[in-house]
């Protein structure tokens, strides 16, 4: 077992490690839309395009302040339309495109965040992130439909949250949609955007001259999908963090083993994934688990869903016995009160 600790410094070839550079001669479909996406979007970086394999669909990797990589999942790519994979590629180089700071259309959400746990500033900041590359891709691509059909897939109800906004219905999401929270909210920002004056002015001009009107107006209604899920304290990040710590604990998570990189850094938002990780033995983990049931059981938050669903990736991901793997899910989603799902 290689143990090497994940840091800033490896933790971007880490994720490069099961990938290989695209060519013209074996993908020459996804060259031309990435060379393309790069000049449209005035890209400042240097950047490459890999396909291997991903923890998503596709992965924006920083390499240095000058140089970057857009890396394609080789298994998800291959049951996409070509309007989705135009879409994917437009966004990640959208993100080494707008990495040098959130514009400035949004202070208000920038302020939000200050206030908030780290959990969930965490969270809105990525998620905001996110929304930025969408406008970028949709803009680029002029299809929308593409990033519906991209961030919905085959959830119908996930691509209701993004019709229902023509409707004028309310904007939150319902709480059986908390484990794909961010998908949902980028869907509903989707709509807010489709649905405003400024939509097909995007389309024809491109994202760069109308960026900063597009994203002041854009914003002040993505701050509002934010404002309903504002409900979540330090204790409440405490105790998540402890138990999602010991839900990966007992699922086979160490610090020092970078199989678990992922997983160490969804953890380190809730604070110092080392003393989250620090038992003695896994009975001592399950105690922690029982000792702030009651606490988390109390959390109507998107937030415990997604920790969940991290322990429960984990889980089905390494463990061989389903009915081991059952049982674990079981007790733990009993103690945290959400729905047991097979990711």
């Amino acid at each position: 077992m290689n143990t090497e600790i994940i840091t800033a410094d490896n933790a971007n070839s880490y994720v490069l490690r099961n990938s290989r550079p695209a060519t013209e001669a074996e993908h020459p479909q996804l060259c031309r839309i990435f060379n393309d996406m790069k000049l449209r979007q005035h890209c400042e970086r240097d950047l490459s395009l890999m396909v291997g394999t991903a923890y998503s669909s596709g992965v924006a990797v920083k390499v240095s302040p000058q140089a970057g990589v857009v890396l394609l999942d080789a298994d998800d790519i291959m049951n996409m339309t070509p309007d989705v994979i135009e879409f994917l590629i437009a966004h990640e180089v959208a993100h080494h495109s707008i990495f040098h700071a959130f514009d400035a259309a949004t202070v208000a959400t920038i302020e939000t965040l200050c206030r908030t746990p780290m959990p969930l500033a965490r969270l809105m900041a990525r998620i905001c992130n996110e929304i930025l590359a969408d406008i970028a891709a949709v803009s680029e691509c002029r299809n929308v439909d593409a990033a519906v059909e991209f961030l919905s897939g085959d959830d119908d109800e996930l691509k209701t949250l993004y019709v229902d906004l023509f409707f004028n219905r309310d904007n939150q999401v319902p709480e059986k949609l908390y484990y794909c929270f961010e998908s949902a909210i980028r869907l509903q920002a989707l709509g807010f955007l489709v649905n405003s004056e400024y939509y097909f002015g995007l389309l024809e001009v491109g994202v760069s001259a109308q960026r900063g009107q597009a994203l002041s107006n854009h914003w002040n209604r993505v701050d509002k999908l934010f404002s309903h899920y504002l409900d979540f304290s330090e204790a409440d990040a405490s105790a998540l963090g402890a138990v999602m710590g010991a839900g990966l604990y007992i699922a086979g998570c160490r610090y020092d083993d970078q199989r678990w990189y992922l997983e160490i850094e969804a953890l380190g938002d809730y604070g110092d994934p080392l003393q989250f990780l620090d038992f003695k033995t896994v009975e001592d983990a399950y105690d922690i688990i029982e000792i702030n049931s009651q606490h988390i059981r109390g959390i109507k938050h998107p937030l415990k869903h997604i920790a969940y669903d991290v322990v429960a990736g984990a889980v089905w991901s390494r463990e061989d016995d389903a009915d081991v793997a059952e049982e674990f899910l079981g007790f733990l989603a009993d103690n945290l009160g959400v729905d047991a799902r097979l990711l």
